[in-house]
This record gives C-alpha cells, structure tokens and sequence, in this order.
C-alpha cells in the first residue's frame, strides 16, 4: 500500500473530496451569504419578493401566488421584509400569508373593504406588521382603508339615515314654500310701503304749498 492507502481508493471519491476551510475562512462564507436575499429555493438564502431577475420562485410555491409577487414586487420595490428577525421559514410563511392578503385584497371592492370586510382587513394587516413586513405601500394602504371615514356606518345607521331622508325632504319642502309665500307677502308690502311714502310725500307738499298760500293772503287787502 502507497500514499498511506489512497491509490486503492476509487478515482471518483478522490475527486469528489470536499476542500477543507480554516475557521475564519467559513465565518466569512457565512458572513457573506446573510447578506444575500433571495425567494428561491435554495436553503443559504432568506426569502424576499421575488422578481423576474434576480430573484427567482421556490419551485413548491403556488404559481398563482408565485406570479402575483413577482408583479406586486415589480411596481413596489421598497416594500421589504425584515430579514433578521424570522427564520427562512417564517419568512416564506409571511410572503404565503402576505400573497393571500393580496388576493383577497383584488377580490373585493375598496366600499367592501371599508364597511363589510373591514374587521378582517384589520386583522390581516395587524398579521402583516407583526410579520415585520415595512415600506410606503403598507402606510398608504392603512390610510385609504382608515375605518374614520364617512364610508364607516353600520347597516342600523344607514337604514336610519334612510328613514330620516323623506322626512327631511318633506321638512325643507315646507320651508320654502313658506319661505315663497314671504318673499311674496314682502314684495307686496315693499311696494304699499313705496306708494305709502310716495303718497305721504305728496300730501305734505301739497299742505306746504296751501299754508304758503295762506301766509301770502294773510294781509291788509291793498286799495
């Protein structure tokens, strides 16, 4: 035996011997591969939004979901996951839970949204931020679906405004048809009140005219 046995070894496992690193050599490897973020399948990287350039599909996940990522991560690139705080894992599990948000985001109506749905849309999003997820698409959407709007009324409440509708109209009606008949009565009183002071006027010009008169005659009758 020569070499210490190797040459009766197989030539296939002689070359498929694993080089050996120093111990600062892997440390830096795996320094190296943290830093890297990546949906695809392979174990060393951490799952981000995947796109159709970098970042490639697990091959076991849902195409539907696959393709609804690719497009959403396409138009919003800095909405982000945390990278440091979940596992690879829990940070597939998150994009699952987040592409099922999306999906039931596109099968509803923004009114849905905010009146009907609105209980679990809260529920999702509380998920979707404990899950760490962050970015100005996540704030955005928490200001259009905000439950303070005029859209935020019960069933009870709009059946109650419902209600009140008709008698409001009727209400208002009635106002302005009084508020009509005053308008008319206050022309006509306008125009008695301008002949009134038109004729008061005429009178004491009249009276003027006859007590100059008077005064003027008030005297000795000249022979």
């Amino acid at each position: 035996m020569s070499n210490n046995g190797w040459d009766e070894l197989p030539n296939n496992i002689l070359n498929n011997k694993r080089p050996r690193y120093r111990h600062n050599e892997l440390q830096g490897r795996g320094n190296s591969q943290a830093l890297q973020t990546s949906i695809g399948p392979a174990p060393r990287l951490p799952y981000v939004l995947p796109n159709s350039d970098s970042r490639p599909v697990p091959a076991d996940f849902p195409p539907e979901d696959a393709d609804l990522l690719t497009q959403f991560s396409a138009r919003h690139t800095g909405f982000l996951l945390s990278e440091h705080i979940h596992t690879p894992n829990m940070r597939r599990q998150a994009y699952e839970y987040f592409a099922k948000f999306l999906r039931f985001l596109r099968s509803h109506s923004t009114l849905d949204l905010m009146t009907t749905s609105k209980t679990s849309v809260s529920n999702d999003l509380y998920v979707i931020k404990m899950y760490g997820f962050t970015g100005e698409w996540l704030d955005r959407l928490v200001l259009r679906l905000n439950p303070h709007t005029s859209h935020d009324v019960s069933n009870e409440g709009l059946q109650t405004l419902i209600k009140l509708q008709p008698i409001y109209f009727t209400y208002v009606a009635s106002l302005e048809a009084e508020g009509t008949d005053l308008t008319r009565r206050l022309n006509e009183n306008t125009a008695k009140l301008s002949n009134g002071r038109e004729a008061m006027e005429s009178i004491s010009n009249t009276l003027r005219q006859i007590m100059e008169e008077r005064a003027r005659l008030n005297i000795p009758f000249p022979i």
